[in-house]
């Protein structure tokens, strides 16, 4: 079986996730989702699959132990669910992997995984309004110019011990053109339970 997939472009897997994105969206199922203003909890986290110090391709990362000089070499993907604190279940958006890119040397990161996953996923759902959500390991700054746009809001735990999540400007709420003051406190629950759920 990992023969046969190792040949297979992880892209051609993007039209059967839209396939089920749209029969969701048809069956009025992905309204129950909706989780402020017609916003939907965009959960990310990034998850290591592949860890090998012998076998290796050209997409694989590299991270050398500075103590014995063994190069290990791995791979990463970008999980992505939209999410309700109040329901079970999560839909699942086409992961972005972490990888070498093509004729680069240096190793891919959550943050550039992260940014080509916007980029693509509003070439996909333009008008789907949402939040993302990540950790601390992801600087907002790092997102905001991908996700400035009136759909898309981006909401960040500022460091690891912070308790209380920050939230991108540009989300507002349509009635009064404010930030609404309760989203630092609806947020944590969900928040922080993103990576059990993505991963």
């Amino acid at each position: 079986m990992r023969t046969i997939l190792d040949g297979v472009n992880p892209e051609q897997l993007r039209r059967c996730f839209k396939t089920v994105f749209s029969s969701l969206q048809r069956g009025k199922a992905l309204e129950q989702m909706q989780y402020l203003d017609g916003y939907y909890l965009m959960l990310m986290d990034g998850t290591e699959y592949f860890s090998s110090e012998k076998l290796q391709s050209p997409f694989c990362m590299e991270k050398t132990n500075s103590a014995t000089g063994i190069t290990t070499y791995y791979l990463q993907t970008l999980g992505v669910v939209l999410a309700h604190p109040d329901r079970k279940e999560v839909i699942p958006l086409m992961p972005e992997p972490i990888s070498k890119q093509d004729g680069q040397t240096k190793n891919d990161c959550e943050i550039n995984a992260s940014k080509r996953f916007l980029s693509k996923f509003r070439k996909d759902h333009p008008h789907l309004k949402v939040i993302v959500c990540q950790d601390a390991i992801s600087p907002m700054m790092a997102l905001t110019s991908v996700a400035s746009t009136s759909t898309t809001a981006v909401l960040s735990y500022p460091s690891r011990k912070a308790t209380m999540p920050t939230c991108s400007n540009n989300l507002m709420r349509p009635s009064t053109g404010e930030r609404p003051r309760t989203l630092s406190s609806r947020i944590p629950k969900i928040l922080k339970s993103s990576t059990a759920s993505v991963g």
